[in-house]
């Protein structure tokens, strides 16, 4: 009786001691799981934040989008607007610029004489932009059309002048142009004093190499602007 007693002491004693150490390994894991709690809640927490700066990045851009679009659609606008104002400033341009006709009559050989007409024609348009000139064959020429008689002061200036003007009739549509490879010590027109040259429009001087045509100095550009003003009286 005694032992079975005994016995069945030491069981409840050894259940006893199983329990607590279950106890103790219950408390454990739940310190466990209460810190796979918490660090789930951070998890969460952080889940929910990255969600959120994410949503928000998502509608910047989303906005940035839109208004990118909105800009390049402005861009667009302004563009098409721009060209459209572009094209009727130069049909304006053009309606408005002064159309006359002018011929030439140069006694240079070539391609000496299209290198000078070119660059005097070249220069008259750059001095008066809004001058658009017609260059008519002499023999199509009618009266009150300038006629710009071009030649090269090779020998005496008054037997050059009147070698270019054979067979053309001195008038006051008509200008001469005597280009020159040398210093201008005398202006032409105070050389040409005899009375069919009184009768030419005007009289200018220009500076002309052949290895370089027309050169620009102050002569050059003074005759171009008088010659300008002489074509637009007609």
């Amino acid at each position: 009786m005694e032992k079975d007693i005994k016995k069945l002491k030491n069981e409840l004693s050894l259940e006893a001691v199983n329990f607590q150490n279950e106890k103790v390994k219950t408390k454990d894991l739940e310190k466990e799981v209460l810190q796979l709690e918490e660090q789930i809640s951070d998890l969460k927490l952080t889940n929910n934040k990255l969600e959120t700066d994410l949503e928000i990045k998502e509608t910047t851009a989303a906005q940035e989008k839109a208004k990118f679009q909105e800009l390049s659609n402005d861009y667009g606008s302004l563009l098409e607007k721009y060209e459209f104002l572009k094209q009727e400033k130069e049909t304006l341009a053009v309606k408005t610029r002064m159309k006359k006709k002018l011929s030439f009559h140069s006694v240079l050989k070539q391609p000496q004489s299209d290198q000078a007409v070119g660059g005097i024609v070249s220069l008259l348009q750059t001095e008066s932009n809004d001058l658009e000139l017609e260059i008519i064959q002499e023999s199509k020429r009618s009266k009150n059309v300038p006629l710009l008689v071009v030649l090269y002061n090779l020998s005496r200036l008054t037997d050059d002048a009147n070698g270019a003007l054979n067979g053309v009739e001195a008038a006051s549509d008509v200008a001469l142009v005597v280009l020159h490879s040398k210093e201008i010590k005398k202006p032409s027109e105070k050389i040409l004093t005899e009375p069919d040259f009184k009768k030419l429009g005007i009289i200018v001087d220009i500076s002309f190499l052949s290895a370089k045509g027309i050169i620009s100095n102050d002569t050059t550009d003074n005759a171009i602007k008088q010659l300008s003003a002489f074509i637009n009286k007609f």
